[in-house]
């Protein structure tokens, strides 16, 4: 007879899992036949997303987990919205007189709705993990409204506007993941995943049952929004003090992150260095750094502005974890 001992995990969590913080400030410059304009730029953007986690976690001896959550994004505790800021002052002239635009915009959001996610993990022997995890797609209710405000030096009388709040349904896409941790040894880890997120069926509907990309603003039958395939490669070594029972974690890694786009995706790569220290039983501390860069990105961001970006950006990351004894 063969008897199988399994252990229950269940838990209660919250967590922020999207930021929608980002500033960027620019200067274009346009001539339109004789006319001279300056198009100053101030966008901002704040806010988060976040879930309420209900988690179930069964494992099964010698060597299979497997871990459910259901998530709730709702707007009673945490609150799940952000805006967005448009301030836009154009300066030159035009016809040959004198031109003088102020353009304000203020989008307000919000988000609700719920999802789950299904885990795995297999221990397939002692040198060699299996790790998978599915997220399913939702219906998310959105709702959304405009503020905006224009004040010209021209014949055409200045615009002040406030949009009633619409709401319309954001459907979000399934993603998947599929990873590999091999131990070199007790200290040294290699590890490797595969991550993919169907675009291209991310899409919302407005308040006329339209059908739109929110990446490219194309309705969806013209939209060549494509799947994105995130693939990271990293590794860990770990020192340790066996007399003051001290460590130091040295990690370091490579990535290759595409972001959606109309033009399918926009390519990004990077590479992380971290290091950590755990002094038990006192605390821990974690500090890493991150490149990531892409070219000719970020088209369909600034899509009304006809340029992309070279984008280079510098992460530091850092954690401190005290224990209670």
């Amino acid at each position: 007879m063969i008897i199988f001992a399994s252990m229950l995990i269940i838990s209660l969590n919250y967590q922020k899992l999207y930021d929608f913080s980002r500033k960027w400030d620019f200067t274009i410059h346009q001539r339109i036949d004789s006319d001279d304009q300056k198009h100053e730029w101030h966008y901002q953007q704040s806010g988060q997303l976040g879930a309420i986690g209900f988690s179930y976690c069964l494992i099964l001896p010698p060597d299979l987990s497997i871990g459910l959550t259901l998530n709730q994004w709702n707007n009673d505790i945490f609150k799940n919205r952000w805006t967005q800021e448009y301030h836009n002052t154009t300066t030159g002239t035009m016809g040959g007189a004198p031109l003088l635009i102020k353009t304000h915009r203020f989008i307000h959001n919000s988000f609700r709705g719920v999802n789950f996610n299904l885990g795995l993990l297999w221990d397939i022997h002692n040198n060699l993990s299996l790790g998978f995890v599915l997220k399913s797609p939702f219906k998310a209710t959105v709702e959304n409204r405009l503020d905006q405000y224009s004040e010209m030096v021209s014949p055409i009388p200045d615009i002040n506007d406030q949009t009633p709040i619409r709401t319309k349904y954001l459907y979000m896409p399934l993603s998947i993941g599929l990873g590999l941790l091999y131990r070199v040894s007790a200290q040294w880890f290699i590890t490797c995943d595969l991550y993919r997120t169907n675009w291209n069926q991310f899409k919302y509907r407005d308040d006329q049952n339209n059908e739109y990309s929110p990446i490219s603003e194309q309705l969806m039958h013209k939209s060549n929004v494509a799947p994105t395939h995130q693939i990271r490669l990293g590794t860990e070594y770990v020192w340790l003090d066996n007399i003051n029972k001290d460590s130091l974690t040295f990690r370091t890694g490579i990535f290759y992150d595409p972001a959606p786009s109309e033009k399918g995706t926009d390519d990004y790569y990077g590479m992380s260095f971290g290091v950590g220290m755990t002094k038990l039983p006192c605390f821990s501390i974690d500090l890493a750094y991150q490149y990531r860069f892409g070219n000719d990105v970020g088209q369909s961001v600034l899509r009304y502005m006809s340029f992309s970006q070279d984008v280079h950006e510098h992460m530091i990351y850092s954690s401190i974890i005290y224990y209670l004894e």
